[in-house]
């Protein structure tokens, strides 16, 4: 989907058009037919997301910027995937049609100036002195006292346990910036680098893909793996405590160069992939990186448009 959107009506009709053309390319004769209609402003109101959930379960998004629209997404539930008939599922499978839970291109990356370390807060965020606690999966009823994260790569797998994320972990100054446009710095975080937890691992790593890493609740992300190895952590610690609960005990992700909705917590599952597939957020039009010194909030799948824009 490109263009621009001017209006609340506009996205209204941009979310009816994205449904009517699933429906048809899906070959479901009743369509997907939204329920509501709500609109959500991010970022200090610089980025507005227009959503609707739909009558048969699932959501469909149109994100825009400025009026330009950076990305449009449905997410779509088993029972209207189970409704496709064969000929279709096949055409799926190959991405003739459309491609679900995978990216349909490459992530595209806008050439930006990177907001160094001392520049001051990063565009469209403002620090605040406490996280706010987000759980998509809802919070756990309990947690487990030790961390047991199973690591899932092309040649087998293997764990990264309480005992390796001990030996490795030290206390580290971290910061977090969420999408939403708030932004936590200067906490103390008791964290192993991930490339020596996957080293003490016994897992050999390659240089490129993707990590996907997934909650005791199901809840995924999807980070480049060449970013996770480099500035990447599994955090057991806060401010001189263990986790709690609401931030993600035993063990979460902590990536400080990108937004914190990759920043998985309960984490239990590292799958290290050669391809693209997308998470949680990032079906639902998210960016496949999320880097924030270049503020990747958002898929872009008209860089054109957003290019014009900003000239």
């Amino acid at each position: 989907m490109t263009g621009r959107i001017d209006s609340r009506d506009e996205a209204r009709a941009a979310l009816e058009g994205l449904l009517r053309l699933l429906g048809e390319g899906l070959g479901l004769e009743d369509g997907l037919e939204a329920a509501d209609y709500s609109v959500e402003l991010l970022a200090r109101r610089r980025f507005t997301v227009h959503s609707t959930p739909l009558r048969s379960g699932g959501e469909a998004r149109v994100v825009e910027a400025r009026g330009v629209v950076l990305a449009a997404a449905a997410v779509l539930p088993a029972s209207v995937m189970a409704r496709i008939d064969a000929s279709t599922r096949e055409r799926l499978e190959k991405g003739t049609v459309l491609r679900v839970g995978d990216a349909v291109e490459p992530p595209v990356y806008l050439p930006r100036p990177v907001l160094e370390p001392g520049d001051g807060e990063p565009a469209g965020q403002k620090a605040i002195p406490r996280f706010v606690t987000y759980a998509a999966e809802g919070l756990p009823k309990t947690v487990p006292s030790g961390a047991a994260i199973r690591v899932y790569t092309p040649q087998g797998t293997t764990m990264i346990d309480q005992r390796i994320l001990e030996e490795t972990a030290e206390w580290l100054v971290l910061d977090m910036h969420c999408v939403t446009g708030w932004s936590v710095e200067g906490k103390l975080w008791l964290a192993a680098p991930l490339r020596e937890a996957l080293r003490l691992a016994g897992v050999s790593v390659p240089w490129e893909g993707w990590l996907l890493a997934r909650s005791a609740g199901g809840y995924a992300s999807v980070v480049p793996l060449e970013e996770a190895l480099e500035h990447g952590y599994i955090a057991v610690g806060l401010e001189g405590k263990p986790l709690g609960r609401d931030r993600g005990a035993p063990a979460r992700l902590v990536l400080p160069r990108l937004y914190g909705w990759k920043h998985t917590k309960w984490l239990t599952e590292i799958h290290l992939l050669e391809a693209y597939t997308d998470g949680y957020w990032e079906a639902r039009g998210y960016h496949e990186r999320g880097l924030v010194a270049l503020e990747e909030r958002f898929k872009i799948r008209n860089p054109e448009l957003i290019e014009a824009a900003e000239h």
